[in-house]
């Protein structure tokens, strides 16, 4: 449970002098938390074949750490976007209370539609839970004048 428990042990012997010894026990739960910004990444109007970058951070907020499963896009938009997780970062990755991790969304302009999400899996107290960020990158066939 998060937050504060006490409680206590009671050790049973056979020293007559002192049958029984008692320790106090105390401790914290900790609950991680996932928050994630912006929750929506816009990237303008990109000419069909052409591509543009946009990034979101991923920070551990609560009291404990927090442990990034998966990072993935439904089959339609796998096409149009790609992620790019920093230097030396794999999934799973757990992060500490406090500490952010940077995440570069790539969109290349497949069709005038290209929009969706990127759902972010992770686990609070071994439950796996999921926030999404929003993505959208309309393309648009320019014409020059």
């Amino acid at each position: 449970e998060v937050g504060q428990d006490y409680g206590s042990l009671v050790l049973v012997s056979d020293d007559e002098d002192q049958p029984e010894a008692t320790v106090d026990l105390e401790a914290f739960g900790v609950e991680p938390l996932v928050d994630v910004e912006p929750t929506i990444l816009w990237y303008g109007l990109v000419a069909q074949g052409e591509a543009a970058t946009q990034s979101f951070e991923i920070s551990a907020r609560g009291t404990g750490s927090l442990k990034i499963t998966e990072l993935s896009f439904s089959e339609d938009e796998a096409e149009a976007f790609t992620i790019e997780l920093p230097s030396g970062v794999e999934l799973p990755y757990t992060m500490a209370s406090g500490l952010s991790l940077s995440v570069d969304v790539h969109f290349t302009a497949i069709d005038e539609r290209s929009c969706g999400c990127v759902g972010i899996a992770h686990e609070v107290a071994a439950i796996a839970r999921a926030r999404e960020t929003h993505l959208c990158g309309p393309s648009r066939t320019l014409t020059q004048q």
